[in-house]
């Protein structure tokens, strides 16, 4: 699913957008993905095993979740840097289609601006706009 550019302004008053990756992202994706790994122990991967990611493999990420009707990446580019990343997934199957899962993180230079906020609150406005996405759970 695209999103379109989403502008703000971050609590120390640098502008910063929020939208869906583009191919011109891949190099910053890559550099984020390792970086960010290594800033918190709450992520799911440790910075060597991003060595197994590369620019083809970021691309046909970017191309699959552009395009598909489950599923949303948005990134933040704050300063011409890939400062954040989140992806929300929901299932298609009738019976848990009502499940979704939401992966978030960001570089620690960016911590306490309100980028998790914005990107957390972008995500609950397309569960909102998608019929079926964890409406039941969380009553909307």
């Amino acid at each position: 699913m695209h999103v379109q550019e989403i502008p703000f302004t971050l609590k120390d008053g640098r502008k910063a957008v929020i939208r869906s990756p583009r191919d011109e992202d891949i190099p910053g994706m890559l550099e984020f993905l390792r970086a960010s790994a290594g800033e918190t122990d709450f992520l799911l991967r440790c910075p060597e095993e991003c060595d197994q990611y590369t620019a083809e493999g970021q691309k046909a990420l970017f191309d699959r979740v552009n395009s598909s009707e489950n599923e949303t990446m948005l990134v933040c580019i704050a300063e011409g840097k890939l400062t954040g990343s989140c992806t929300i997934r929901w299932q298609d199957r009738i019976k848990i289609r009502h499940r979704a899962y939401i992966v978030i993180a960001l570089l620690k230079d960016y911590w306490n601006q309100g980028i998790g906020t914005k990107l957390f609150e972008e995500m609950l406005r397309i569960a909102r706009e998608n019929p079926g996405i964890i409406q039941a759970e969380l009553g909307f």
